[in-house]
């Protein structure tokens, strides 16, 4: 579906990313939209390293069936995707494969991260790396405008959006936005660093959330605390141990794997 066109056009619009570490740009495709119940299904990938750039598309059969109001979304049928790996089989070559990149992507914080960070838990890989910059770029255009990925894709670039909701095409979009908001930000400064300073001051800086993208429990002055639900702002050594256990042995609660996996490690 790609051809070595899309790499070169890609090629020429790297430098505007203004990039100071290897980067992947991402977008996945999945069952739903709930991390915790869904799956992905799959995932396309635009990384940026040593100077080159590479281009990958992976369907991922997530044990489950596709609901038929997700196909009709993104066009990916459980016959699609029933022979292919699934994500376990892909985590080990995965993570090497993010090892040491930022990452970026559209409307990434709030979905396509998320839902990444499960599924790397639920295979006991911590995932991502500390110190790794996130970059979202709706985020960056609700800074600087607003609008759908198609929307802002053609005031960008002044293209129509071909195959949208298709994983890697909606990841090349992607790179050619993000390009273009720099481009837009030239003259103020910005780099690929300093994009989340833009959409500062949304999280309370002095709280640590380890358990980030969920952002169920923090830390703040060495305390850690809970943060949903009636227990909201409570330290979690002080939650009754039969809540705990609730948490950590219902297979049916509503808690991501990392946010469970770390609770386990602190209460041992």
């Amino acid at each position: 579906m790609y051809t070595h066109m899309d790499v070169n056009t890609l090629l020429g619009i790297k430098s505007k990313l203004k990039l100071k570490r290897d980067t992947i740009f991402f977008d996945l495709e999945t069952t739903g939209r709930d991390p915790i119940k869904d799956r992905i299904i799959q995932i396309g990938v635009v990384k940026i390293a040593d100077g080159e750039v590479d281009t990958k598309s992976l369907l991922i059969n997530p044990k489950i069936p596709i609901p038929a109001d997700a196909s009709e979304v993104h066009g990916i049928f459980d016959d699609d995707v029933k022979d292919s790996p699934t994500f376990k089989s892909y985590s080990k070559s995965m993570a090497e494969y993010f090892k040491g990149c930022d990452l970026a992507g559209y409307n990434s914080d709030s979905f396509d991260i998320s839902f990444l960070v499960e599924a790397f838990s639920r295979v006991d890989i911590d995932f991502p790396e500390h110190g790794t910059i996130m970059i979202d770029a709706l985020r960056l255009e609700r800074h600087l405008n607003g609008h759908k990925l198609g929307e802002v894709y053609a005031n960008r670039t002044g293209k129509s959006l071909e195959n949208a909701h298709d994983a890697l095409a909606d990841t090349i979009a992607t790179v050619e936005v993000f390009a273009a908001q720099m481009d837009a930000l030239e003259n103020e400064g910005i780099t690929f660093d300093s994009v989340p300073e833009l959409y500062a001051g949304e999280v309370d800086p002095d709280k640590e959330f380890p358990d980030f993208p969920f952002n169920k429990v923090y830390v703040k002055e060495g305390v850690i605390y809970f943060n949903v639900g009636k227990h909201k702002d409570t330290p979690l050594l002080e939650i009754p141990k039969d809540y705990i256990d609730w948490m950590i042995g219902n297979k049916d609660n509503p808690f991501p794997t990392k946010t469970l996996n770390y609770i386990k490690g602190v209460m041992a």
